[in-house]
C-alpha cells in the first residue's frame, strides 16, 4: 500500500471517528437545551482534566513533526490554533462572567448564547483534537521521515 493510501485511510478513519464522537457528545446538549432541562454531566478528577490538557499538547507536538512545504500543514496548524484559542477564550469569558455575577438575574440574550457556545465548545474539544491528530498523522505518513527540512 502506498504512503498516500495509508495517509488517506488514517485521515478518513480519524475523521469518521471524530465525527461520531462529536455527535455522541452533542446529543445530551440537544436534549438539555431543547427540552428545557435534563442532565449534562461527567466526572472531573485529575485524570479527566489531564486528558483535556494533553490532547491539544499532543496535536501541537505531532504538528511540529510535519515538514511539508505546500502550506497544508501550516494552514491546518493555524485552524487548530484558532479553534483551540476560541474555545479557551469562551471558557475564560464564561468563568469571568460567572465570577462577576452576571448570571444573578438569569440567563438571557448574550449570556445564554455564551452558555450554549461554551457547552458546545466543551463537547467538541476532544473530538476536534482527535480530528486534527488524524490530519497531522496523515500528513506525517504522506511526507515521511525522508522529507527532512525546516519547519513551515
Amino acid at each position: 500500500m502506498t504512503r498516500n493510501r495509508i495517509a488517506l485511510a488514517v485521515f478518513a478513519l480519524g475523521a469518521i471517528a471524530s465525527g461520531a464522537w462529536a455527535v455522541y457528545n452533542l446529543l445530551p446538549l440537544g436534549d438539555f437545551f431543547h427540552n428545557g432541562g435534563g442532565f449534562v454531566g461527567g466526572t472531573a478528577d485529575t485524570i479527566d482534566a489531564l486528558r483535556y490538557i494533553l490532547a491539544p499538547a499532543i496535536v501541537f507536538a505531532i504538528s511540529r513533526f510535519v515538514r511539508v512545504h505546500d502550506g497544508v500543514a501550516r494552514g491546518l496548524r493555524r485552524v487548530h490554533l484558532a479553534f483551540s484559542a476560541s474555545i479557551v477564550a469562551l471558557l475564560v469569558i464564561f468563568i469571568v462572567a460567572t465570577a462577576l455575577g452576571q448570571f444573578i438575574h438569569g440567563m438571557d440574550g448574550v449570556w445564554f448564547a455564551l452558555l450554549v457556545a461554551t457547552f458546545i465548545g466543551g463537547a467538541l474539544w476532544l473530538p476536534v483534537q482527535g480530528f486534527f491528530t488524524a490530519g497531522f498523522l496523515s500528513l506525517l505518513i504522506k511526507t515521511g521521515p525522508a522529507q527532512a527540512g525546516h519547519y513551515d
